[in-house]
């Protein structure tokens, strides 16, 4: 096993809204709120198979400390990954984790969610992927991502959206994997170098958007006063982490 980097999914304000007393529902456009635009942040890790007479097979876990404040204490932070399986199901979900490669395309693909772990002095969860395979010189792509409500509770229009997770992401050998063969059939593949190293290249990212206010998916135009303005205000971002062991060439042990 290899630690990758660390990461964060975000769907959150980038500054609380204030509201003066009696306490009210704070508007998000009214003086210092107006800067406190929501932002919708994921991580995406970039796997590349440098072998070219070899497939690789892999998964990769998500690891976060179980640091869940109290209701009393800030009720509306979620700091628990609750990913939707595939097919998604009716069950409440935060967030997705899709990979696109080796046959798969941006499959949901997660494998197990919020697997607890109690040790001395704190607990954590792991999430981890299903059996992954990358054909030679094949490069795929995992993306974790805040799932946003059309309404309600973390939608584009609640005012407090509240996602937040942090952890470190680690990649491994397995010893078979899951692929779809050409007539649309997963199939389960042995890995026939489960005793052998393996190199790939890494990359791994946060990518992110910082949403207006007033945006809520279907307006094309906004009235501020007697005025039009025509569009909303965006801002990207997307910046590389440190990687654990300082470079993007990992060599992964036999599984």
């Amino acid at each position: 096993m290899k630690i990758i980097s660390n990461f964060e999914i975000l769907f959150n304000r980038i500054a609380p809204l204030r509201s003066a007393p009696p306490a009210t529902i704070p508007d998000p456009n009214s003086g210092g709120n107006a800067i406190a635009r929501k932002i919708v942040q994921g991580h995406f890790l970039t796997i590349s198979n440098t072998e070219l007479q070899r497939s690789i097979y892999f998964k990769v876990k998500y690891t976060y400390g179980n640091n869940l404040p109290s209701s009393s204490v800030a009720p509306d932070i979620e700091r628990e990954l609750k990913l939707a399986a595939f097919p998604p199901t009716s069950s409440p979900f935060n967030s997705v984790l899709a990979y696109d490669g080796g046959s798969l395309n941006n499959e949901f693909v997660v494998s197990s969610t919020a697997t607890g772990v109690n040790i001395p002095g704190g607990d954590f969860f792991v999430v981890s992927t299903k059996n992954l395979r990358l054909r030679a010189g094949e490069t795929g792509l995992l993306a974790l991502l805040p799932f946003i409500q059309p309404t309600g509770e973390n939608s584009l229009t609640d005012i407090t959206p509240s996602l937040e997770v942090r952890g470190f992401i680690t990649i491994e050998q397995v010893a078979d994997a899951q692929y779809i063969n050409s007539a649309g059939v997963t199939i389960t593949e042995t890995n026939p170098f489960v005793n052998q190293p393996v190199n790939v290249v890494i990359s791994s990212e946060h990518r992110g958007t910082f949403v207006d206010n007033d945006f809520d998916g279907t307006k094309t135009e906004i009235v501020f006063g007697s005025g039009i303005r025509v569009g909303f205000d965006f801002d990207q971002l997307a910046y590389a982490l440190p990687l654990a062991e300082g470079k993007s060439l990992y060599t992964l042990d036999g599984a």
